[in-house]
């Protein structure tokens, strides 16, 4: 097990950019033959929210270094590359099929963000392509079998790192507001649902029961649509949470930060800042 990161900052710019290029690397796997190919390699990025004019080299964080990284080592889309993108919008019903449509066109790698019914569903589908994939729990998703030796067509990062890290985090926003009664959490429903989530739930709760403090689960409808987390902000500001805290998502991350009431809420902490160190598996 190789671990990224390291001090407070989250999935860092290091982190990032150490694992992206890492999966860039796989195209150079033997089966891949890394020559000069009669045909350009073909690889498709898969996300569940985030849209297709996001993953570009210049666009979104866990697509842009990985693009930067394939170009450094000779593979530039337009020319021996093809970089297929796909998304789900935020419609989770549409996550399983997505998946095997993906795995039907056969590209030579998958690479996967933030849905392990994405990443299981183009895995089983076709089990000779690769899957990379990040996610927060691959061994709670059931994506892999271990970290150390992943097995199958699959291989990734955890990006939730050690979960004994989410009490300390709650611990210093109690800190900050020591007269806390509630912690709001901005969450997609579909994520706060996530059975592969449940560790991470226990650890929160307990941690809140430790410090006192009650959870309060703001779920999101909608994960794609500000305005969805606009509404979840005010219903926190009117309930009066005393601090509020977003799960280390991409859609939360992405979003909160736009919102005007961001900067004047008592006390928001950002997952996205805090300390977290992704897990690689090997």
């Amino acid at each position: 097990m190789m671990r990224l990161g390291g001090a407070c900052g989250g999935w860092s710019e290091v982190g990032r950019r150490a694992f992206l290029s890492f999966a860039a690397a796989a195209l150079a796997a033997p089966h891949l033959a890394w020559a000069q190919p009669a045909r350009p390699y073909r690889i498709a990025l898969v996300a569940p929210v985030i849209p297709v004019s996001a993953m570009i080299e210049g666009g979104d964080y866990r697509f842009a270094p990985m693009l930067a990284e394939l170009r450094r080592l000779g593979l530039v889309e337009g020319q021996n590359l093809i970089v297929e993108r796909h998304s789900a919008l935020g419609q989770a019903s549409q996550y399983a099929e997505l998946g095997r449509a993906v795995a039907a066109s056969r590209p030579d790698l998958i690479y996967v963000t933030a849905s392990p019914i994405i990443a299981n569903s183009a895995a089983a589908a076709n089990p000779s392509i690769p899957v990379v994939v990040v996610l927060a729990d691959l061994l709670g998703a059931g994506v892999v079998t271990s970290l150390a030796r992943p097995g199958g067509n699959v291989t990734g990062a955890n990006t939730l790192g050690d979960l004994a890290t989410e009490g300390k985090r709650m611990a210093m926003l109690r800190e900050a507001v020591p007269h806390a009664e509630r912690f709001g959490y901005i969450i997609p429903r579909t994520t706060w649902e996530d059975p592969t989530l449940l560790p991470y739930e226990r650890v929160v709760r307990d941690a809140a029961a430790r410090l006192g403090v009650t959870p309060v689960p703001v779920l999101v409808e909608n994960p794609s649509d500000e305005t969805a987390y606009r509404r979840a902000f005010d219903w926190m500001w009117d309930e009066r949470s005393r601090s509020c805290k977003s799960l280390p998502t991409r859609q939360t991350a992405s979003r909160c930060p736009s919102l005007p009431r961001w900067p004047s809420q008592p006390v928001c902490q950002r997952s996205a800042r805090t300390c977290s160190s992704p897990t690689l598996a090997a």
